[in-house]
């Protein structure tokens, strides 16, 4: 399990496919006769169970064939993908809730290291 941070509680912008996703699973939801808009997104009156979404997890991985990961692997696989396409390592730390950006430096500076290089062109073409 995670450790909480202060930063763990954040407001985080909705990429606009997320939020028609979400808007979809809502007119799903407000179908059903004793739809409440107390409801969870996922699991109408209580939230799923972490095990529920594991075995989907894992069902939908073998149906796709890839490599099964844990959900955690998600996070590093988001922000892996943020930095790779140029987010800055600021703002990764202040998405991810990391109280110190110290903690998404350590974790993610392997990442950098293709980077070198650009850096090193950059200075021939002074």
């Amino acid at each position: 399990m995670m450790e909480t941070t202060k930063k763990s509680n954040r407001v985080l912008p909705i990429p606009k496919r997320l939020l028609e996703s979400l808007k979809t699973l809502k007119t799903n939801a407000m179908k059903k006769k004793y739809f409440k808009e107390s409801w969870f997104v996922f699991g109408d009156e209580l939230p799923f169970r972490e095990t529920t979404i594991q075995v989907r997890k894992n069902k939908y991985c073998k149906l796709a064939g890839v490599k099964q990961i844990r959900i955690h692997d998600f996070r590093h696989s988001c922000a892996s993908f943020l930095i790779q396409n140029g987010a800055s390592i600021v703002l990764v730390s202040k998405y991810l809730g990391h109280s110190k950006i110290s903690i998404t430096l350590d974790t993610y500076t392997h990442l950098y290291e293709n980077e070198l290089k650009k850096v090193s062109n950059l200075i021939d073409t002074l």
